[in-house]
């Protein structure tokens, strides 16, 4: 039943009530929304938070961001229709009340301390050597936490099984430890991510640190999924230590807890296992020509560390990144050279430069890249990178029909990756395929409800585009939420709102266009949206020339 105030807090017993249930915040999640509470309906600059929440803490904006983010999923708030925290573009937040503040009271009923992830992997860790007996067998007792609530989540569960697998918690402090956890969570979602017949979360969603402040249950609400895949590393002098665990959050109950010791190499070419362990849990069986095997491609740990840390740095997407990625994949090969993904990661590499004017020589970079994606997909034809990679280089040198064809085929061979299914969408976008780009954003976002900026910015584009200019208005917002920085995104969300008779609103997203680079033009916002100018529809070309953006450059 709810309580009078649906949403209370404790700041003396820091304890978040919602709907009169206890859910318990950590760290500065908590202390921002008490700040917040206190000062409701005040514009609050990020100065402020960060002097008030953080005092005396050299931090930055991005810490801000992280945490009001996090608040948002704990209270089930969303950016572009806000219920508890506006976004106040280029000053602060506003917090918009709803949440009653409670002195004195004892803790809510159930309340229970939480510990910090670290302290609890490790504890997790030693209690596998009792569990480990009974691993495999479901627990019978009662729940070991709150259960999830389907009806809490943002979308409907799929009709398939559906898991995320969860960071695994590095029990060593040491940047080694830390590159292993990160990889074997990767390694374990590639190859979940394989089967069409399963739901996998996208790592860059069920990744993300801030999931280790809030429970399971909350996980999974967050996530749109039932069972959570989680675990503890360590690894040290050539050995490692996993203990890995499934949850089904519906039941709020452990499925299994399983754990291996060994060399590091073994367990390299043995880690599927532990898929096979999720798929058997869910009553699901490989289908003939279906394998989990090679997903890591190596049993040497050096090159495979390496490839991990390439990865990441990919991610970033910036020049300096991009290199170190390329430096990365190179060294993976070095220590194995018969290698196909690292092939593939150095042909994305190729691509950014050519495609980002982050090249000397354009045509050389797209001659290496393509170089690379070939002997790629020669020695690994199931694997989705490679095709992608090389299905985006031939989309460069103007061969968009083969290129297209090649990225579909990634997404065939990875059903559940939402990179591969958004980077179709984005190559299809402005083709005259934006009805099936839009379909195809919205698979990618149910994978990923988290998504990297880009995701929001191309779909809000293909929307545009296919007469659906309200929500992507939508998009584009919550994509300059996300990286309100760079200039293209305000200009592009100006288009719309001009299409949708929003002139002032559009004038101010353009302003801000020319604030962040007073020479933006519209060839610079041409150039960021279409490879090929001939595609540019007349409808673009009117908005763009009505909006006064300068057209030189």
């Amino acid at each position: 039943m709810a309580t009078e105030y649906p949403v209370s807090i404790d700041p003396a017993q820091r304890v978040l009530s919602i709907d009169g249930g206890p859910v318990r915040v950590k760290g500065k999640v908590f202390d921002l929304l008490a700040f917040f509470a206190a000062h409701p309906d005040t514009l609050l600059t990020r100065d402020r938070i960060l002097a008030e929440v953080w005092p005396g803490t050299h931090v930055s904006d991005a810490s801000v961001k992280d945490a009001v983010r996090s608040l948002r999923d704990v209270l089930g708030d969303d950016a572009a229709t806000p219920r508890y925290i506006e976004t106040v573009r280029g000053h602060g937040y506003r917090f918009l009340g709803g949440v009653t503040i409670i002195e004195g009271q004892p803790p809510p009923a159930g309340a229970r301390r939480r510990t910090s992830p670290r302290a609890v992997a490790a504890v997790l860790a030693l209690a596998a050597i009792a569990a480990i007996a009974a691993y495999a067998l479901p627990w019978r007792g009662s729940p070991d936490f709150p259960p999830a609530s389907a009806a809490a989540m943002p979308h409907a569960l799929p009709d398939r099984p559906s898991v995320a697998v969860l960071s695994f918690t590095p029990l060593a402090p040491d940047d080694r430890s830390a590159l292993f956890a990160q990889g074997l969570s990767e390694d374990l979602t590639t190859s979940l991510a394989k089967l069409p017949r399963l739901f996998v979360s996208a790592r860059a969603a069920s990744g993300q640190p801030d999931l280790a402040e809030i429970p399971p249950n909350r996980i999974a609400e967050v996530l749109g999924v039932r069972y959570l895949l989680r675990g503890s590393v360590q690894a040290e002098a050539g050995t490692v230590r996993v203990s890995a665990q499934l949850i089904d959050a519906l039941k709020g109950q452990f499925v299994w807890t399983e754990r291996y010791d060994g060399p590091a190499g073994d367990f390299l070419s043995r880690q599927d296992d532990i898929a096979l362990k999720v798929l058997t849990s869910l009553q699901l069986e490989l289908d003939p020509g279906e394998s989990f095997r090679n997903t890591s491609d190596t049993s040497d740990l050096e090159s495979w560390l390496a490839s991990t840390e390439a990865y990441g740095a990919f991610l970033r997407f910036e020049q300096v990144s991009n290199a170190r990625a390329r430096m990365l994949w190179s060294r993976a090969l070095e220590h194995d050279p018969g290698r196909a993904v690292p092939h593939a990661g150095i042909a994305f590499t190729h691509y950014h430069d050519a495609w980002r004017g982050w090249s000397g020589d354009r045509a050389v970079s797209i001659a290496q890249g393509l170089h690379h994606a070939k002997i790629a997909l020669a020695r690994a034809p199931d694997h989705p990178l490679g095709y992608q990679a090389l299905g985006s280089l031939l989309v460069l040198t103007g061969d968009k029909e083969e290129g297209i064809a090649l990225r579909r085929r990634a997404v065939e061979l990875g059903p559940n990756d939402y990179a591969a299914i958004g980077g179709l969408a984005t190559f299809l976008t402005g083709t005259g395929a934006d009805g099936e780009a839009v379909a195809l954003f919205r698979r990618a976002v149910r994978l990923n409800p988290r998504p990297p900026a880009w995701l929001p910015m191309w779909f809000g584009h293909a929307l545009h585009l296919n007469g659906e200019a309200e929500e992507a208005a939508t998009w584009l917002a919550r994509a300059i939420e996300m990286d309100g920085t760079r200039p293209h995104l305000h200009a592009r969300l100006a288009l719309v709102l001009l299409d949708l008779g929003r002139t002032a609103e559009a004038d101010r997203a353009l302003q801000e266009a020319l604030r962040l680079d007073p020479g933006y033009s519209a060839g610079d916002l041409k150039r960021a949206f279409w490879i090929d100018p001939a595609l540019i529809p007349p409808r673009f070309e009117q908005l763009l020339s009505a909006s006064g953006l300068p057209d030189t450059g």
